[in-house]
């Protein structure tokens, strides 16, 4: 008689979305070409950006307004985000 595979612990992960209102690395704009960041505003903009992802400590996160997204690939896989991809 055949014996029924016992399943493992279940794994739990974390889901997150997070709205990055416009992550334009400088000298690039967003909707207007006067719209862009100061160095010491991008530098803010990336610290804040940490305080969150340090915060909610997800597993997987979407995140929208996403203008540079290198800039976003670079600075995530400094967190530990090692796999990213975008959707057009």
């Amino acid at each position: 008689m055949p014996t029924q595979k016992q399943a493992g612990p279940l794994k739990q992960f974390k889901i997150a979305t997070l709205n990055l209102l416009n992550y334009a690395c400088p000298p690039y704009s967003y909707y207007q070409l006067d719209e862009n960041y100061s160095g010491t505003q991008w530098q803010a903009k990336n610290a804040w950006l940490k305080a969150q992802l340090l915060h909610i400590s997800a597993d997987v996160i979407a995140f929208q307004e996403v203008f540079s997204f290198d800039a976003l690939t670079e600075f995530t896989a400094l967190l530990g985000y090692k796999h990213i991809c975008k959707v057009d």
